[in-house]
């Protein structure tokens, strides 16, 4: 380490490994997956960190009037500084060489990384036993699907491990590229890349961000069941249904095929 770089003490360690793995947040979102009920000393942190040249703050003029919170994500000196102190999984210099890229990151872009950051929040504080993988801690492991899901989820049931791919759909997102997902994971799955873990097929959960997404949606679901023959589970809710949820047993996911009938996570049925 070079003699002038500035040490970094815990605290800001860890933010740079919860910006590391949702890759923008908010420095609300910061404090609540840290469990800070005040986000004022994540404030303090994240304006150290923009001030040393580890994290960038993106916010537009029109923000304020918005009502929307600054972005933060990593600068390459944070990547290389966690490589040398704390490396986290899939951080390697290809992430580095990517991260030139993020200061040009799409508003739709964006605002994905900060719902998948929202909705592991939501779903850490309902479940204590749910582990949580977002893509960049995906990308070391070769049997998952070439397009990563935007998350991992594991959640132990009555002693048994449920796993699920989260998938996200939003509202600016096109009927052709959910299509598109949609066929990507049916041919994964029927290449069987899946099977050297010896593991069943994760359940897919699908969050959509309105109630009328989730309704195009199951009708794309539909009308693919009639070209591809698949026994892939699909479970569907709502992004306002899942933040709003008080409790791990709420039933609010239902499977595609039976839209009417809602369940709780760890009643979904799922592949033996």
């Amino acid at each position: 380490m070079n003699q002038q770089e500035r040490k970094l003490n815990q605290g800001q360690l860890n933010v740079l490994m919860k910006l590391y793995k949702f890759r923008f947040s908010s420095r609300e979102l910061v404090a609540d997956s840290l469990g800070k009920k005040n986000s004022t000393t994540i404030y303090s942190k994240l304006d150290i960190l923009v001030k040393h040249g580890y994290v960038a703050k993106h916010f537009e003029p029109n923000y304020k009037l918005e009502g929307r919170p600054a972005e933060y994500y990593l600068l390459p000196k944070a990547l290389r500084y966690l490589i040398e102190h704390n490396p986290p999984d899939g951080l390697d210099d290809k992430t580095i060489k990517n991260s030139y890229k993020d200061k040009q990151a799409s508003t739709a872009f964006i605002k994905h990384c900060l719902n998948i950051y929202a909705l592991h929040n939501q779903l850490v504080k309902l479940y204590n036993d749910l582990q949580f993988f977002t893509r960049r801690e995906l990308t070391i492991y070769d049997y998952f699907p070439s397009q990563l899901p935007d998350g991992f989820l594991s959640i132990k049931v009555d002693g048994q491990t449920r796993r699920f791919f989260l998938e996200l759909i939003a509202t600016e997102t096109p009927p052709f590229a959910v299509d598109r997902r949609l066929r990507q994971l049916v041919e994964y799955h029927e290449n069987d890349d899946w099977s050297v873990t010896d593991l069943p097929f994760p359940a897919i959960l699908c969050v959509c961000e309105t109630g009328a997404v989730e309704r195009r949606f199951r009708k794309q679901v539909t009308r693919l069941s009639y070209r591809s023959d698949t026994d892939i589970l699909l479970y569907t809710t709502t992004k306002p249904a899942l933040l709003s949820s008080q409790q791990g047993d709420d039933a609010i996911w239902s499977n595609v095929t039976e839209p009417e009938v809602l369940h709780s996570i760890k009643t979904l049925i799922v592949n033996p």
